[in-house]
C-alpha cells in the first residue's frame, strides 16, 4: 500500500472592547497531523491552545491585564500488524496564569507582574493494540511541575539619545507528586534491579524546590534617527530542558 499524509489546522481570535476602559481577548489554535508508511505505521501529532486576556485601565498612567493560558501537544506512534501491534503516546500539558501591570511615571515606565505555570509530562505509554501482539504494556509515571515568578522592570529615558532599562524577577520551581522517586546504589546504572529505596508522593506534594534571581539590565544608545547601539545583560534560569 502507498504511504499517506494529512494536515488540519484552524485558528480563531476576537477582540471585544466591553467599555472605554476594560477589552477582552480570545485566541485558539488547533493542528492535527498524520503520516502512516506503506508498513501501516501511523505517526500524528496534536496541537492545541487557548489564551484569554482581560485588560483593564486602572488609570490613566497605570494599566494592568490578566490571561490564562492553556496548551496541549500529543504525539502518537501505532502499528497495525498484528504480530507487534501497539500504540506509543506522548503528551505534555501546559496551563499558566499571569498578571501584568504598567505604570507610566513621567520618564519611567515601571512593569510588574506575577506569573504561575504548571507543566504536566507524559513521558510514554506503550500498549499492545491486539491479543496476538508480542509487546507488553509500559506506563511511565508523569511529572508534574509548578513554575512561578514575580518581576520588577524600569526602563528610564534618560534624555534624547540614552535609554536605560534595569529589572529583576524571582522564580520558583517545584517538583510535584502524585509520583515516586527512587534511590539507586552509588556509581552504579539507574536502572530496576539497583533500585535501594523507593519514596512516594501525593498529588501536589512538593518533592523539590529550585529558587532563581534572575537581574536584567540593558542601555540603548541612540545613532541619527533610524539607529541605534544596544548593550544587555540577562540572567535566565531555565528549568525544563
Amino acid at each position: 500500500s502507498q504511504s499517506t499524509a494529512g494536515f488540519l489546522d484552524g485558528a480563531f481570535r476576537i477582540d471585544h472592547k466591553l467599555n472605554d476602559k476594560s477589552s477582552l481577548f480570545l485566541s485558539t489554535y488547533y493542528r492535527r497531523d498524520n503520516y502512516r508508511f506503506s508498513s501501516d505505521t501511523l505517526y500524528k501529532w496534536r496541537t492545541a491552545n487557548a489564551v484569554l486576556k482581560y485588560n483593564y485601565l486602572i488609570k490613566d498612567n497605570l494599566s494592568s491585564s490578566i490571561s490564562l493560558i492553556n496548551s496541549n501537544y500529543r504525539y502518537d506512534v501505532s502499528l497495525d500488524e498484528s504480530a507487534n501491534a501497539f500504540n506509543l503516546d506522548y503528551q505534555i500539558d501546559y496551563k499558566s496564569a499571569k498578571v501584568d501591570f504598567g505604570w507610566s511615571l513621567g520618564l519611567h515606565q515601571v512593569d510588574f507582574g506575577a506569573s504561575t505555570i504548571l507543566y504536566t509530562f507524559s513521558p510514554g505509554n506503550l500498549e499492545p493494540l491486539s491479543d496476538e501482539s508480542s509487546l507488553n504494556p509500559l506506563n511511565i509515571q508523569q511529572e508534574k511541575n509548578r513554575e512561578s515568578a514575580v518581576y520588577l522592570n524600569d526602563e528610564f529615558v534618560l534624555n534624547s539619545k540614552i535609554t536605560l532599562m534595569a529589572g529583576l524577577r524571582f522564580s520558583v520551581f517545584e517538583v510535584l507528586g502524585d509520583r515516586d522517586v527512587y534511590s539507586y546504589f552509588e556509581g552504579l546504572p539507574r536502572r530496576t534491579f539497583n533500585i535501594t529505596d523507593t519514596t512516594s508522593f501525593n498529588a501536589g506534594e512538593n518533592i523539590t524546590t529550585y529558587t532563581g534571581l534572575e537581574p536584567r539590565f540593558s542601555i540603548k544608545y541612540g545613532i541619527g534617527l533610524n539607529s541605534s547601539f544596544k548593550a544587555s545583560f540577562n540572567r535566565m534560569y531555565q528549568y525544563v530542558h
